[in-house]
């Protein structure tokens, strides 16, 4: 069956400006916002977990039905990817199903099909962490994915810094200050998201204050800006409030909408950063 996609408000003003030869802005009310794009995918989601005594996961078993609309296109397949990402699970079986039905077609949204992915294996960690007696944390290090283990599609990992990240948490005063009092808890999820994309680019510029101008051509998807300035703050060794982000187009920029642009606009942009550092 051939896929179908709505247009985009992007795809407009080029079209809209190559007629007219005059500068273009698209303006959408809250009403075309909702007409012109759509919802999220839902989703039913069955999972099974599988594991030792001591937590070691032996085998795992999950089942995702998502909702595409009226058309075929749903985020089935980063849900199954993600699901179990961060995990190194030796017998695992990912059924995905592209649902059609006789609702508006579904968009894609930050990360599409890792969130209800991510629903479906975390909350059942925690259950098995609290079966099998080990702290939820320790749990997920006992499995967690290091380079060179097997993707759920079955490529190996390249540099995997999930363990860094997890002993971090682990370790956070934020983890380990006991709770002050009854009926308080305390939880933690572990999310994975593959990459794409090709370069992005930024430029410096030390102002005479000396905080410093960060111009990038990487169109702030989910708090790009805020996190590239942020990042580049640590690197210079300065506050964030030093760093002024703006967004200018530039020719070093190309950014195909393939899975996981925005993350790796932060890691191509850090990547830069270190290199002018040095």
């Amino acid at each position: 069956m051939e896929q179908k996609r709505l247009p985009t408000s992007s795809q407009w003003p080029p079209s809209y400006r190559k007629k007219s030869g005059r500068p273009v802005k698209v303006i959408m009310s809250r009403k075309d916002v909702f007409e012109g794009t759509g919802p999220a995918a839902a989703s039913l989601m069955r999972t099974k977990i599988g594991a030792t005594k001591d937590g070691k996961i032996t085998a795992a078993k999950l089942w995702l039905a998502f909702d595409a609309g009226a058309f075929p296109g749903s985020p089935i397949g980063g849900a199954t990817m993600c699901a179990t990402g961060p995990y190194n699970i030796e017998n695992l079986l990912v059924d995905g199903y592209d649902v059609v039905t006789n609702h508006q077609k579904v968009q894609a949204y930050r990360a599409p099909g890792q969130p209800q992915g991510s629903f479906s294996v975390e909350p059942l960690m925690d259950e098995l962490a609290e079966k099998l007696g080990i702290d939820p944390m320790e749990l997920r290090l006992r499995n967690v994915v290091k380079e060179g283990d097997r993707q759920p599609n079955g490529v190996p990992h390249p540099v995997f810094g999930a363990k860094e990240l997890e002993e971090a948490m682990r370790d956070h005063d934020h983890y380990q200050t006991p709770l002050s009092g009854p009926n308080q808890g305390r939880g933690a999820a572990i999310g994975y998201r593959w990459q794409g994309g090709q370069a992005s680019s930024v430029t410096i510029n030390v102002n005479s204050d000396g905080t410093i101008n960060l111009t990038s051509g990487s169109v702030d998807i989910g708090g790009t800006r805020t996190a590239i300035a942020m990042q580049a703050a640590e690197v210079l060794g300065i506050t964030a409030e030093d760093v002024l982000p703006q967004w200018q187009i530039l020719t070093q920029l190309v950014t195909p909408p393939i899975p996981g642009v925005a993350a790796r606009h932060l890691i191509q942009v850090m990547r830069l950063l270190k290199l002018q550092r040095r």
